[in-house]
Formats: structure tokens, sequence, C-alpha cells
């Protein structure tokens, strides 16, 4: 492979990567929400429930709309 499309290889497997986290973390909130709604939890579980809850659906997208606007690491390819 050319250093070109090695390049391209990266960076669209470090989109997939941030769009599995984001995924995750919002699926990761949504179950624990549910579970907290079901009253499955101990109560002493809900102020962190809810905080992880808040957290998640501020931090996913938050998280996303970051990493979007970062720039990428310089990668230069020696001979």
């Amino acid at each position: 492979m050319v250093p070109d499309d090695r390049d391209a290889v990266h960076r669209e497997l470090r989109s997939i990567k941030r769009w599995l986290v984001v995924v995750a973390i919002l699926l990761a909130g949504v179950t624990l929400g549910t579970l907290s709604d079901l009253n499955a939890a101990p109560t002493w579980l809900g102020a962190p429930l809810l905080v992880t809850v808040f957290g998640t659906l501020l931090g996913g997208p938050i998280y996303l709309i970051v990493s979007l606007f970062r720039e990428p690491p310089d990668t230069e390819v020696s001979p």
C-alpha cells in the first residue's frame, strides 16, 4: 500500500472507532436509565445512575462534536 492509502485507512478507522464509542456511551446510558426506571437497581445506585444517564446524554454528543473539529495529528512518512 502506498502511504496515502494507509493514511486514508487510518483516518477511516479512527472515524469508525469514534462513532462506536459514542454509540456505546449512548447505549450504556439508555440501558442504565431503563434499569433505573424499572427499579431494578438498589436505591443507593439512584444518584450515580442519574449522573451517569445525564453525563451520557450530554457527554456523548459533546465528545462527538469536539472530536469532529479536532485536527488529526501530523503523520509524516519517513523514506
